[in-house]
């Protein structure tokens, strides 16, 4: 009888934590409210000293949650985050856009037109000037970069 006991003690020693173990992992999923952070859907246009900014990034920023967001601008100025951002207060900077790949072995390297000149202001979160407030719906941003 005693061996019996020392078998099956493991077992339910085993079985009792994993048990608590599922019923904690439930409690936690369950936890965390059902509401969430309003949030708005962002596109806009950019330019440079008039005409719009043909590439580059347009990144959202914020200082308690860093980096939320980043958009290609496209050939005509125009940018679109593909997910919607939580409402409030930004810093938006422009990146330069990334380099080209490299060609493939054995092909020659493409022409490329330099790439449009960003203002230094514009480029990091702490030197930029471009504020803005995203609000619950459609945010339609106009951003003029000048030097």
């Amino acid at each position: 009888m005693q061996n019996l006991l020392k078998q099956r003690v493991p077992f339910f020693g085993k079985l009792s934590g994993t048990v608590t173990l599922l019923l904690c992992l439930t409690l936690l999923a369950g936890c965390g409210g059902s509401e969430t952070d309003p949030t708005g859907t962002v596109t806009g246009n950019i330019t440079y000293n008039g005409p719009p900014l043909t590439e580059g990034l347009v990144n959202i920023h914020s200082d308690s949650r860093s980096v939320v967001g980043t958009a290609e601008i496209d050939h005509e100025g125009h940018f679109e985050f593909e997910k919607p951002i939580a409402t409030g207060d930004y810093r938006v900077y422009i990146s330069p856009p990334p380099p080209p790949p490299p060609p493939e072995p054995g092909q020659p390297t493409p022409k490329s037109e330099p790439p449009q000149k960003i203002p230094e202001k514009y480029r990091t979160a702490n030197t930029t000037d471009l504020d803005v407030k995203i609000t619950s719906g459609t945010n339609e941003l106009s951003l003029q970069l000048s030097d």
